[in-house]
């Protein structure tokens, strides 16, 4: 897993005293290896330092700001990149639609925006503190940032211009049938290109990720345990190195498949929530098991016998373990993924 930055929203400065268990701390956002330039809008509204509910440091290294008046910032900022043209115009449409109604819903808000930036801060041996410092006063030029940026998706847009007519002019024509091969080597250079520009353009924006699930959650908030049930739906992990999965590796991974299970909104085969803890096997030391999903035999009035209900069960959820699997592959090439129907 990379470094990432971390927004929350919450209602108190954790400078000014411990956090409770009343106090509200919503996950909103995090992004790898970076700080997207939509984090640096919103908490640059009244920007201060204060402690990290993260990390125990001896010197405030979080930062906190207005989380109304970083809202407003954000959106004008969007409406502003709008007018450039810069972006696919319907993409870029959807993305600001989906950010408006996640800062808008009263459950993602908050007094303040808290941003927790200690694992950027880990990729130089600058202390912490320092940076953190260095990073409000560059905050106070935001508008200049802003400025800045804008200008340069003039340039961003002129380009995305001319790969596209380029791809245009190869699609059709009499070039494209006289030297078919090159045209067609050609098409496949503009097309990488074109998805290159776009990726590294929503990658320094940073509004496509907002989230509640997050690596570090403070919801304090426990999950249901999954009853034994008779049989269910199982993934299993284990390292290609065999060596053994740590503590916090159970975790990181956990985290993701919740993460994975809530985005994509999966339910199992009697509409709830699949369940998303890695354990240990026993007798096993390199493998992990998390159990999707428990059910009884006999414990759908729908079904009349034992084999009904498994094969009702392998038919609605197996395909969906099928899909968070493959996405877990995805995120983790390190490790083997296995998912199945199991009796226990």
């Amino acid at each position: 897993m990379s470094n990432r930055s971390y927004l929350y929203s919450i209602d108190f400065n954790p400078s000014e005293r411990e956090k409770t268990e009343a106090d509200k701390v919503c996950a909103l956002s995090e992004y790898s290896s970076s700080i997207p330039l939509a984090y640096q809008v919103l908490i640059s509204a009244d920007a201060k330092l204060c402690r990290s509910l993260i990390w125990e440091h001896e010197h405030p290294i979080a930062l906190l700001a207005d989380f109304e008046k970083g809202r407003k910032r954000l959106y004008n900022f969007l409406a502003a990149i709008e007018k450039t043209e810069a972006f696919d115009k319907s993409k870029f449409a959807a993305e600001v639609e989906k950010t408006k109604a996640f800062f808008n819903d009263p459950a993602n808000g908050g007094k303040y925006l808290l941003l927790e930036l200690g694992e950027i801060f880990d990729f130089t041996d600058e202390p912490h503190e320092t940076q953190a410092l260095n990073f409000v006063n560059e905050l106070k030029g935001i508008e200049q940032t802003v400025n800045s940026y804008l200008a340069e998706l003039a340039k961003k847009k002129k380009e995305r211009e001319d790969i596209e007519l380029g791809i245009k002019i190869n699609e059709g024509g009499a070039f494209r049938f006289i030297f078919r091969s090159l045209a067609g080597r050609q098409q496949e250079v503009n097309e990488k290109k074109l998805k290159k520009l776009d990726e590294a353009m929503w990658w320094e924006l940073g509004i496509d990720n907002w989230s509640t699930v997050l690596y570090y959650d403070f919801s304090g908030e426990d999950d249901e345990e999954t009853g034994n049930g008779d049989f269910g739906i199982l993934i299993s992990a284990a390292k290609k190195d065999k060596s053994v999965f740590s503590e916090a590796e159970r975790s990181v991974l956990s985290v993701r498949l919740k993460d994975i299970i809530k985005k994509g909104d999966y339910k199992n085969a009697i509409g709830e929530s699949y369940q998303h803890n890695f354990e240990e096997i026993t007798g096993d030391d390199t493998s992990i098991l998390a159990k999707l999903s428990a059910h009884y035999y006999g414990s759908d009035p729908e079904e009349d016998d034992d084999q009904s209900s498994h094969e009702f069960v392998e038919e609605e959820e197996l395909p969906d373990a099928e899909e968070i699997t493959a996405k877990l592959r995805s995120d983790f090439p390190d490790y083997d993924f296995e998912c199945s129907i199991e009796d226990w």
